[in-house]
């Protein structure tokens, strides 16, 4: 798993690879989360198109106190854009927006990689974005 931070572009994007337990994943946001700025505007990019993660309700209670203390320290939660191909990520994503009812969630879950930055509203970063998963994914080989 590797992180890439543009401060100009205001994103960050997680890059995972392989397998991964959802407390790696939270071990590396927090790690990343002490250099974002305090913007409610900053976004985040997991693209985990070539990665097996393994998705327990136990690790959605645990990703939903991480947003509790996130917005209760922050005032604001960031809008975070999931990308991949896992059977049912469409269906975690309804069920953690479920389970978090009383949170200002700002989750997208995606298929490809356009309908994620669209929505997250960063089309003019794209092709910067696309050149940082490559060199992310070179990293890894």
């Amino acid at each position: 798993m590797k992180f890439e931070i543009n401060h100009e572009g205001n994103y960050c994007i997680f890059y995972l690879f392989g397998d991964h337990s959802i407390e790696e994943i939270l071990a590396e946001h927090a790690e990343a989360s002490k250099q974002f700025p305090d913007d409610p505007n900053f976004a985040i990019l997991i693209e985990m198109t070539h990665a097996n993660v393994e998705f327990h309700l136990d690790d959605l209670r645990s990703v939903l106190n991480m947003n509790r203390v996130e917005m209760k320290n922050s005032g604001f939660l960031l809008r975070t854009a999931v990308v991949g191909r896992m059977m049912g990520l469409n269906l975690i994503g309804e069920t953690f927006a479920l389970l978090g009812f009383d949170l200002p969630l700002k989750l997208g879950t995606f298929n490809n990689l356009d309908a994620a930055v669209r929505w997250l509203g960063l089309e003019s970063e794209q092709p910067e974005i696309e050149a940082a998963i490559a060199r992310m994914a070179q990293q890894t080989q």
